[in-house]
């Protein structure tokens, strides 16, 4: 491999200089006439966006007020549309902010919006039309300048063809916005080919001058040939009708591909040369080429979030702004200097963005670990103490439900006793203490079942996996959270055929407490919640839904994050999620919530089954219930 600058004798000298005085003096004059012609639309009415010479919405992300549909104008207010210069004239009649109705034609379907008219400002055109023709005359001039100052060398030639390629590109481009210049639009898929072909052939140039065009130069001239064919094909494309962009698309992609070839190709010769001016050429464009691709990757995801005009700016003379580099590097011929202040600050962020983000799962870290201790002391604690009043409870309440049987059957015998002597103040007596009991006894078995419950849900210090009823759970939470739901909240249950989990029971009856809580905390008033259990054989899924108040899009991503919460100050204190949650992952499931806005929410519960041992389920079912 050799250097770039070699020279091509007079011929070549010659032939540089005149091509790039005639490109000058013929197109120049194009772009003027084309951006002045634009310009003359200023302080006028205008759609709010442009319309190409096929009738297709050309994107210009001026009024980002307007939800334009992508297609094909077919009618504007009901009157057909047959060139874009319909639209124009249609619209130009009219005041700002008229609304017009569009019916666009996209896939064999039509929609109608309205959209109103808007006013075309000199920034509006500065940043569209403007913006774009200095885009054009950039390429245009600098790939003529660099011709005229180094008029001897190979790659003067291939800048030159690639500065006219890119300024083709873009008049076609802006031509095909303007119903006056269709005769230009052969410019857009012409340029669109020639990209590719002229990136390869300065890539085979420059930074040095590579061994197949010493050994072939043939190979520097051939490839424009297809190209040029491939051109002809994609402006009958555009022309036909209905127009067909296969063509133009391929061009887009094979521009990428030379794109990344052209810099595979740099990065190679980089390692496999080690002469004393090819490294320091291909140096001197490494910080050039980092902030081109930063400062474009800044400006179009700027651009994509909502942008503004800077990232316009940015998006448009990225490319042109990287071109002229090129084309100072050739003009120069020795070595840039290195930005080192670029290369340190670049160095600095990333050292930044590396310590940040080590912080960040630090923090993360952290914060489960807190909420896995607060979790581990809520329950112990709360084991202890009802494990202590289920106990206290317990006495009373058996000695009650157990001398229940004996008061009645004294009861009978009073009555007896009362209707052998015909005693009717002792029978009335009897009637009235037999109601007593009545009530006595039910309360009494209703307190042994709270007391039950209360036993079942705690199991003080169970956290290793155990056969567990899931409906048996689900209906244990109901009863304890009974208060909160009776006579103004309808439980609908759909049980599916669910096996027996191998879980700590203690944890998963706190995550199903939790998720009816929320459920039911969510409905002011009336309403319903929803609870359906299934089982794929693998998997078992509950599923908790509520028609109450929601919760916000904002807040979803953030519903399962330690110590956030949607309730009141002092209602809630948000661990109630983020235990759950941290819960179910450490028995290898998933808790995901399908928000739906304002008609409530729906926590989706998945636990993997795990196999249970033949006649372990009996004797750990006893035990989980108290039973000897």
């Amino acid at each position: 491999m050799s250097l770039a600058f070699r020279t091509g004798g007079p011929r070549l000298r010659t032939y540089n200089r005149w091509a790039a005085v005639a490109v000058l003096v013929a197109v120049v004059p194009l772009i003027v006439e084309l951006g002045m012609s634009f310009a003359g639309w200023t302080d006028g009415t205008y759609p709010g966006f442009f319309v190409r010479n096929d009738r297709f919405f050309a994107p210009t992300f001026l009024e980002p007020d307007l939800a334009i549909p992508l297609g094909r104008v077919v009618e504007i207010d009901g009157h057909e549309v047959t060139s874009n210069a319909d639209v124009y004239s249609y619209v130009r009649m009219m005041q700002p902010d008229t609304p017009v109705r569009y019916r666009f034609a996209a896939q064999g379907r039509e929609r109608e919006v309205p959209i109103p008219t808007k006013l075309f400002t000199w920034r509006k055109f500065g940043l569209t039309i403007g913006l774009w023709s200095c885009v054009a005359l950039l390429f245009l001039v600098g790939g003529c300048t660099v011709a005229l100052l180094r008029p001897s060398t190979k790659v003067a030639s291939a800048f030159l063809v690639l500065g006219v390629a890119n300024a083709a590109y873009m008049i076609g481009l802006v031509a095909r916005l303007h119903p006056e210049f269709d005769y230009l639009v052969w410019m857009y898929p012409m340029g669109a080919w020639l990209l590719p072909v002229s990136l390869v052939h300065l890539g085979l140039l420059f930074p040095i001058e590579r061994t197949v065009v010493e050994r072939s130069p043939a190979w520097l001239v051939l490839p424009y040939g297809p190209a040029a064919i491939l051109g002809m094909w994609a402006t009958m494309q555009l022309a036909a009708e209905p127009p067909r962009f296969e063509a133009v698309a391929w061009a887009s992609s094979a521009s990428k591909v030379a794109l990344a070839a052209v810099i595979g190709a740099t990065a190679i010769s980089y390692w496999r040369n080690r002469a004393q001016l090819v490294r320091p050429r291909v140096n001197e464009m490494t910080p050039v080429l980092v902030l081109w691709m930063t400062t474009g990757s800044y400006a179009f995801l700027s651009f994509a979030q909502g942008g503004g005009d800077l990232s316009m700016v940015l998006v448009s003379i990225a490319h042109p702004v990287l071109y002229l580099v090129i084309g100072h590097g050739i003009v120069r011929g020795d070595r840039f200097a290195r930005d080192i202040v670029l290369q340190r600050t670049l160095e600095l962020e990333t050292q930044v963005r590396e310590r940040t983000r080590e912080l960040e799962l630090a923090l993360t870290e952290l914060r489960h670990t807190q909420v896995a201790l607060l979790q581990s002391e809520k329950m112990a604690a709360l084991g202890q103490l009802t494990a202590g009043l289920t106990h206290e409870i317990n006495t009373p309440v058996t000695a009650v439900v157990g001398n229940v049987k004996p008061l009645w059957n004294e009861i009978a015998r009073l009555r007896d006793r009362a209707g052998l002597h015909g005693d009717a103040t002792l029978e009335a007596i009897v009637v009235r203490l037999r109601a007593i009991v009545e009530v006595m006894a039910r309360g009494a078995e209703r307190t042994a079942g709270i007391v039950q419950d209360l036993r079942v849900f705690s199991r003080v210090g169970e956290t290793t996996p155990l056969p567990m009823d899931l409906h048996e759970g689900i209906e244990v939470s109901l009863r304890l959270l009974r208060p909160r739901w009776v006579d103004r909240i309808e439980i609908h249950k759909d049980y599916g055929a669910v096996p027996v989990l191998e879980v700590a029971a203690r944890q998963i009856n706190q995550v199903l407490m939790n998720l009816l809580t929320n459920a039911f905390d969510a409905i002011a008033q009336t309403g319903n919640v929803w609870i359906r259990t299934r089982s794929d054989g693998t998997t078992v899924t509950v599923t908790v839904r509520d028609d109450g108040c929601g919760i916000a899009a904002e807040d979803a991503g953030r519903i399962f994050d330690p110590f956030f919460t949607t309730k009141p100050v002092g209602k809630g204190t948000g661990l109630g999620l983020a235990m759950s949650a941290s819960i179910v992952r450490d028995h290898g499931g998933t808790l995901t919530l399908a928000n739906d806005g304002d008609h409530g929410s729906t926590f989706e519960l998945d636990l993997p089954l795990l196999p249970c041992e033949p006649g372990q389920q009996g004797a750990s079912r006893s035990r989980r219930l108290g039973v000897a």
